[in-house]
């Protein structure tokens, strides 16, 4: 008889998480727990929180409540600077590039996290740019590129300091359906090769093709958690998005 798999390490898990400005709960009670190599999407209507939960895992907001750990360390407290050092990288909805620097620079400088030298930085951030399909953009100004290519220089340097998990927050917003197939290639690549990813995505064509699990938020909580089939399929999500009861 063939052995049952074992199950996957939990690498980054959340516990009754929230966030509250006000009275407003942005984030209220969302309980999350990604395995290693998984690729988990979120999703929920405009103002479900989405990336108020990814600026509470990493760090760039602390939570009113709740625990955030990272490959079994709690690090709700700890600086994003920390944090990306333990293996916990981003992109952000909004991209931002250093506009005075080249690409590589912009990638190089990211590589440092880890580096001990300029050009060891530098050797790294091209190998991600080549990843990345950018390696021909290296010496041009992040000003230069295209709303594609400034997308995948966001998740270059978040790439260049060498993740574990990745959180990717709308990478494929405002791209046309070619550059959003060429952005879906990029990250079923970084997957298949053993990376996890949270995604943020509204294209939920995409979050069908790309993610085996997912989450849905509307107004901070929890409404449904399973497959893409699952989630579409629940009533909470479907009001969530259309705004009436589906029937």
């Amino acid at each position: 008889m063939a052995a049952e798999p074992r199950p996957r390490a939990s690498i980054l898990r959340a516990e009754r998480l929230g966030r509250h400005f006000g009275g407003l709960r942005a984030v209220d009670g969302v309980d999350l727990d990604i395995s290693t190599g998984e690729l988990v999407g979120i999703v929920g209507p405009n103002g479900a929180g989405k990336t108020t939960l990814f600026s509470l895992l990493s760090g760039e907001l602390a939570p009113s409540e709740g625990q955030i750990f990272l490959d079994s360390e709690r690090v709700t407290r700890k600086p994003v600077h920390t944090r990306a050092r333990m293996g916990l990288g981003r992109t952000f909805q909004i991209v931002r590039p250093f506009d005075s620097m080249t690409v590589a620079e912009n990638v190089a400088v990211c590589a440092m996290t880890h580096e001990r030298s300029r050009r060891a930085a530098e050797v790294a951030g091209y190998e991600v740019l080549e990843r990345l399909r950018l390696a021909d953009r290296a010496q041009v100004p992040a000003t230069q590129l295209t709303l594609a290519q400034r997308k995948r220089l966001e998740i270059a340097r978040a790439l260049a300091i060498e993740p574990r998990v990745l959180l990717l927050d709308e990478v494929m917003a405002g791209l046309n359906p070619v550059e959003t197939d060429q952005a879906i290639e990029v990250i079923g690549e970084l997957h298949a090769g053993g990376l996890t990813v949270l995604l943020i995505e509204h294209n939920l064509k995409v979050v069908r093709g790309l993610c085996q699990r997912m989450l849905a938020l509307d107004h901070g909580k929890p409404i449904a958690e399973g497959t893409p089939e699952q989630v579409f399929a629940d009533e909470r999500v479907i009001e969530a998005y259309l705004g009436t009861r589906h029937r």
